[in-house]
């Protein structure tokens, strides 16, 4: 009935009409069913359908006064605070019905801000209002650990450390063997000292003729840091952007320092590289015993940080193809800001 209902009604839209009488009928037959709905709740408060019923009811968002853009704020966050108020998060049949994945997935992903903090915070709600539903917080911490831990975007690998530091370091996640412990643990620490936002390990590396380079010297309001490999293929492509990258923009502060991660015999292969690739005007490093991985464990290359004038890291692990756009677009958000103030 109300899909023929609203067939009508919109076959009445798309003529640029209105059936008034159909849509007294819909709103008749809504108004029927959240009484049905509100019946069965009253009488039967603790069975399935109830919470099932329930958790699908929208939140009632009150009328807020004021301009606009404060109405907008505060119904948005009004509905957010509220959202999980119909849900009945410890029952025992949460994690088996079909709503609760689509609530979460909004929650997280569409509703919450998608940056490391606002993340962090709605994790932290969810896992909160399950912690005495023992089966279905399993499943979200592993499933918000897992997904986090390979997440591609930047920055929000800062939410896996908050996971592994406040949940499975803190003996909240008893399932988890010590084995798999450990490696989550020594994968937090790796990640921890270069968060963004977060003042990089300053580290010492070494110029071809021995010429020791420590990272908090270069005075300069930008560095690029980057960590990269003679027989890198990834390196070797992504490298002709970050030199035309250096070009144009030496005179905006920047400077680059290249650390070339090759070790032991294998660091005079640097040098020759440095001039293969049109490096020269880089400040060229490299350490004989990888002594940086003390302090900033590389795993990979090419690895790039670009960081403020105390070191702070702006952003990192950036496609070498983008590093033009992307260093551009941090000046003209770093203006915009200072206009403000």
């Amino acid at each position: 009935m109300a899909d023929t209902l609203r067939a009508q009604i919109d076959r009445a839209k798309g003529k640029n009409e209105t059936n008034k009488i159909a849509q007294e009928k819909l709103d008749e037959l809504d108004k029927d069913v959240k009484k049905y709905q509100k019946d069965f709740i009253s009488k039967h408060p603790q069975s399935i359908t109830t919470m099932l019923i329930k958790s699908n009811i929208d939140i009632e968002v009150p009328d807020f006064t004021g301009n606009e853009d404060s109405v907008k704020y505060r119904r948005y966050y009004f509905y957010k605070h509220h959202f999980f108020d119909n849900i009945n998060m410890q029952h025992h049949a949460l994690i088996r019905t079909p709503f609760i994945h689509q609530k979460v997935d909004y929650y997280v992903n569409k509703l919450s801000n998608q940056q490391p903090d606002s993340l962090i915070r709605a994790v932290d709600i969810v896992l909160g209002k399950l912690e005495g539903n023992p089966e279905a917080y399993r499943y979200y911490l592993a499933d918000f650990l897992n997904k986090y831990a390979q997440m591609k975007m930047v920055g929000l690998d800062a939410v896996y450390v908050h996971l592994v530091d406040n949940y499975y370091k803190k003996g909240k996640a008893s399932w988890v063997n010590e084995d798999n412990l450990k490696k989550m643990s020594e994968n937090a620490d790796d990640l921890r000292p270069i968060l963004i936002g977060k003042k990089i390990p300053d580290i010492t590396t070494y110029e071809e003729d021995g010429t020791p380079v420590r990272l908090y010297d270069i005075q300069s309001p930008y560095t690029v840091l980057i960590f990269w490999a003679p027989d890198c293929g990834h390196c070797k492509k992504i490298m002709p952007n970050v030199v035309d990258f250096y070009k144009k923009n030496k005179d905006k502060g920047v400077k680059v320092l290249g650390v070339c991660t090759k070790s032991g015999d294998k660091t005079n292969t640097c040098w020759p590289a440095v001039k293969e690739k049109g490096m020269e005007d880089f400040i060229n490093t490299a350490d004989e015993y990888g002594r940086y991985n003390q302090k900033i464990r590389v795993k990979s290359t090419p690895k790039i940080f670009i960081l403020d004038a105390k070191k702070e890291i702006i952003i990192k692990d950036i496609p070498g193809e983008e590093i033009d756009r992307i260093f551009n677009e941090i000046l003209t958000f770093e203006e915009k800001k200072r206009e403000k103030q």
